[in-house]
């Protein structure tokens, strides 16, 4: 084990990944769970457990942002100074972007409907039909229902098995949506690179970046702080279910301020609203709930 660790000292995926295999961490899916307790109610059958959780997480976000205390009633978007002038539009994805996709699918990664291997193997007898569906979605700004269904699986944090704030949600997609959401993300990041748009000192979800990075940031401006006699403070915030309780109205605001308008902008909307997902514990699933799209600005 040791020899593993000075091998992958550079890489801290496989360093986390070593350290979860030495305290024998497992992310165990419960699908023997026999009984939950939500709300005071207790469930104790498969269909109804997997209900309740979906519903559960479902709720967990918009129910904690209702408890969010404001100061006033400020508009959010204010503190956005400016707009963007240059207006962010898609263009035609392209039917070799849609086949390098579908054959750098990984096999070990989860999916629902049609299984990867399958969507590879067919690979060049479908993938003129989905860059043709794909285009079209682009040009109406429109997303099939069909690709903003998830399967959510609970995974075991810890605790009593009957709570469901024990449990961590895991979102699969089906391999289509997985791909169409690369073709997409990669046309507004090459927007938002253009435009400068992201702070420069945000060191997450940036390729080339990394919390390492932020560290060392701290690090040099605290050395640099002591040089110079000066005192020194941090504050550091922890989130709770700080995706869950993002307010896809303002979200949508800033993407408007920041040129993504007309048809793209009905597009990200389209993709935000009216999302479906379900619970599946071993061969028992939930019915489809609808997602909650948070309507009221803060």
């Amino acid at each position: 084990m040791e020899s593993q660790f000075e091998m992958n000292k550079g890489n801290t995926k496989m360093t986390w990944k070593l350290i979860e295999t030495l305290i024998n961490k497992k992310n165990n899916n419960r699908s023997s769970i026999s009984k939950l307790i939500n709300n005071n109610n207790c469930y104790t059958d498969k269909i109804s457990i997997c209900n309740q959780l979906n519903s559960h997480f479902i709720n967990i976000g918009p129910n904690l942002a209702e408890k969010i205390q404001t100061q006033d009633n400020t508009d959010p978007i204010k503190y956005i100074t400016h707009s963007l002038p240059n207006s962010f539009m898609f263009r035609a994805i392209h039917e070799h972007e849609v086949k390098d996709l579908i054959m750098a699918l990984d096999l070990s990664k989860s999916t629902i409907g049609i299984p990867s291997r399958c969507i590879k193997l067919a690979c060049n007898n479908i993938s003129e039909a989905l860059t043709c569906v794909y285009n079209q979605s682009l040009i109406q700004g429109i997303v099939p229902e069909a690709l903003k269904i998830s399967k959510v699986t609970p995974v075991d944090k810890g605790g009593e098995v009957f709570d469901p704030f024990n449990y961590r949600p895991i979102s699969t997609r089906s391999c289509f949506t997985q791909v169409f959401e690369k073709l997409v993300y990669k046309q507004l990041l090459n927007h938002v690179k253009k435009y400068s748009i992201l702070y420069q000192y945000q060191f997450g979800f940036q390729k080339g970046k990394s919390t390492e990075q932020a560290i060392l940031e701290i690090t040099d401006n605290l050395k640099n702080a002591i040089d110079n006699n000066l005192f020194t403070f941090g504050v550091f915030l922890d989130f709770a279910k700080a995706f869950d309780t993002v307010n896809h109205m303002v979200l949508l605001a800033k993407l408007e301020k920041y040129g993504v308008r007309g048809i793209p902008l009905q597009w990200f909307t389209s993709y935000l609203t009216n999302r479906q997902q379900y619970v599946s514990l071993g061969n028992v699933q939930s019915t489809n709930q609808n997602a909650v799209f948070l309507k009221v600005v803060h």
